[in-house]
């Protein structure tokens, strides 16, 4: 499997993403350390082949890899509050739970806020509230997914 890995400078430091012709599978939050981002990134997509773009034939292409790299920098510049790209949710290694309560995070509405409970039960298991948290521990895309 092929992903290309990108690491930039935003205000805050450098960040990076990996993707794939599906979506975004990992974002990096900022760090002063350009060697530490790009070992993150490598530890994400172990086993995986990095390319210099990503594949044309998904939903997601080397135009969007871009325009989400320009969208990080405005966010943190303060110019943007939301961030919605296509995810690749099956490049993260997700349980099948960790994904469902992290695709409800993804449908949360700008603004709106939810309980691990709610998240649960989006997720079709009201009572595992605390797997909720936990998933939302284990979350590699930040900022897309919240």
């Amino acid at each position: 499997m092929k992903v290309c890995l990108d690491i930039f400078q935003v205000q805050k430091g450098w960040m990076g993403t990996g993707c794939t012709d599906k979506g975004i599978g990992a974002l990096i939050l900022p760090h002063a350390d350009r060697a530490k981002i790009k070992e993150e990134l490598e530890c994400c997509f172990s086993g995986w082949e990095f390319t210099q773009s990503v594949l044309k034939r998904g939903p997601f292409d080397d135009r969007d890899r871009k325009e989400l790299i320009r969208d990080l920098r405005s966010y943190f510049e303060g110019e943007r509050k939301e961030l919605h790209y296509e995810v690749d949710w099956e490049c993260c290694g997700y349980t099948d739970f960790q994904k469902k309560a992290l695709m409800s995070t993804y449908r949360i509405p700008y603004g709106i806020s939810k309980t691990y409970r709610e998240v649960a039960e989006d997720s079709g298991h009201p009572r595992a509230y605390r797997a909720a948290g936990g998933a939302m521990n284990k979350n590699r895309i930040p900022l897309v997914v919240p």
